[in-house]
């Protein structure tokens, strides 16, 4: 089976997106994305089974429809996700829990039933971000009653969800989901911080032809530039400051009489 959906028909469809949802298109392949070797296999793994679909399905198998992202904040997680989409030609369903969640008794479960409902209607790759906000313990003595709700209508719509999409679930705290929440997922990827190979390597993907010229003429060596960005915990900072870094050398360069 083509996983390349037809993205016009859910193009001309995203007028109608819910605001609990944000439908992107993803700009990120997998070689823009750093990863560990077991993380890049198992990632092309999901995607060669996603794409044959319908022969694992004649020999009485299903592909791996569900995934669990986990590792601390800036590791890669979402451009990952990004990524997954791009190489699978489907757009990115961005799910909004700032818009989910709901203070009012039952809402929260009502707008989840509709994030779901919606994403029957095409193919997608959906990426619940930050997914601890809904995935949380039960036994957890600190959460109130709804969220406990909350957790049993989310395990009971996912299992009922028959569309032809790949669910991606990301977390920062896989030590506070509930027990349940583990089992309905078909795997689990494993993220940690960037090593200083990794951080080299991300930075020769962030910088040019040209930025790495102009960075070696100021004697800013990679290696060095990488050790310096170690402080940095979150991938969007140290995006920025790669960005910060290109414009500045090029703008330099450009100055030179």
């Amino acid at each position: 089976m083509q996983c390349c959906a037809a993205t016009g028909r859910q193009s001309r469809r995203s007028a109608g997106v819910p605001s609990l949802l944000a439908i992107k298109k993803p700009l990120r392949f997998l070689d823009d994305v750093v990863m560990t070797p077991r993380q890049r296999r198992l990632v092309d793994r999901i995607i060669l089974e996603f794409r044959e679909w319908e022969v694992l399905e004649a020999n009485g198998l299903t592909p791996v429809r569900r995934i669990l992202f986990c590792g601390p904040s800036g590791c890669g997680k979402s451009a990952t996700a990004e990524a997954i989409a791009t190489e699978m030609s489907l757009p990115l369903l961005y799910v909004r829990f700032d818009a989910v969640i709901s203070s009012l008794l039952g809402e929260t479960a009502a707008n989840l039933r509709k994030v779901f409902d919606y994403a029957r209607r095409g193919q997608w790759v959906i990426l619940f971000d930050e997914f601890d906000a809904i995935g949380r313990s039960r036994d957890d003595p600190t959460e109130h009653g709804e969220i406990k709700r909350v957790v049993s209508s989310f395990l009971q719509i996912m299992d009922n969800f028959d569309g032809r999409s790949l669910i991606i679930a990301a977390t920062n705290f896989e030590q506070s989901l509930d027990p349940a929440i583990w089992r309905r997922f078909d795997d689990v990827v494993r993220f940690d911080l960037p090593t200083p190979v990794q951080l080299r390597t991300f930075i020769r993907k962030q910088l040019n032809t040209v930025a790495v010229q102009s960075v070696r003429r100021f004697s800013t060596s990679i290696s060095l530039l990488a050790s310096i960005l170690r402080r940095f915990s979150q991938a969007l900072s140290l995006a920025l400051s790669i960005r910060s870094a290109r414009r500045k050398s090029l703008l330099q360069m450009n100055a030179r009489p």
